[in-house]
Order: C-alpha cells, then structure tokens, then sequence
C-alpha cells in the first residue's frame, strides 16, 4: 500500500516537473498542448516513484535510525549495573555463575579478608572458613555446578560485606 508521504512526494513531482515542462516548451517557441504536458509528467512521477519502491524493497537504506544516546543517571556508577546484572543472571544460569559470579565474588573476598584481616583465602583457608562462614566459604571455593539461589547468594554477598 502506498503511504501519504509517497503520494505527496509523487503530486508534486508532477506538478513540477508539469511546469519546468511548460517552460521549456515555451522557450524553444513551441506551443504547448497542456494535456499532453500534464499526462507526460504524470507518467513521469509515477515512474520515479515506482523506481523508488522497488530500490527501497530491494536494498533498505544503509543509515541506521538515528538514537537518543542513553544517558547513565549521575549518581550511579555505570560498573554497578554491570555488577547487578551479571548476579542476576548468576542466579539463573550456572555457566554464568561459575564463569563470572564466581571468579567476581572470589576476587572480593580475597582483597577484603586480606586488607581487613590479613589472611590469605588460599593459604589460610581455615581462617578463611571461620571469617565468611561455611556456606559462603564452599561457594567460593568449590566448582559450581548449578545457578546459586537468591537466597544463598544473599548470604555469601553478606558475609562477604561484612568482613
């Protein structure tokens, strides 16, 4: 179906092309037969405006649309809906949670049990054990193998929080 814009874009094309026709008939000297002039530049916007159809079916334009840039709210640190994001889908896929939560939550807790306690997660792994807790400790350390319950991952980011 052919839309507005096309039939608009069609009307006047012929009704220019209708009046350049005229003056130039007019300047070689001729005298112009105006039904004629007029069916010949209605055939003539037709046929450009078919022309244009089937370009735009056969090949779309190469431009994309032209987007809003998203803006990240000033406050929020853009790092921290990555962070979100990535343990909700923890939550839902285990291949994420072993290949990102994980190692994620790993690095966190061994930089803070170093910095505010001094033990080493690898070295000391009793200590370790007795700061996070058991749950956390055996997340942290073990190989995941299905996607980690809100609940449990709630308790390990806390245990984790509160060393």
């Amino acid at each position: 179906m052919i839309d507005r814009r096309t039939i608009v874009i069609a009307a006047l094309l012929a009704a220019s092309s209708a009046v350049l026709a005229m003056f130039v008939i007019l300047a070689a000297g001729w005298s112009p037969d105006v039904g004629y002039v007029l069916a010949l530049a209605a055939t003539g916007a037709v046929v450009v405006v078919a022309v244009r159809r089937v370009a735009l079916g056969v090949a779309a334009p190469a431009w994309s649309r032209p987007k809003l840039p998203s803006r990240a709210i000033a406050s929020i640190d853009p790092r921290v809906a990555t962070i979100e994001m990535t343990l909700r889908r923890g939550v839902d896929d285990a291949g994420i949670c072993r290949r990102r939560v994980q190692p994620m939550l790993f690095d966190l807790a061994t930089h803070r049990l170093r910095r505010h306690h001094g033990v080493e997660l690898i070295e000391d792994p009793d200590r370790a054990r007795q700061l996070l807790g058991d749950e956390p400790f055996r997340f942290l350390t073990e190989v995941v193998r299905a996607p980690i319950p809100p609940t449990e991952l709630e308790r390990v980011v806390t245990a984790i929080e509160e060393l």
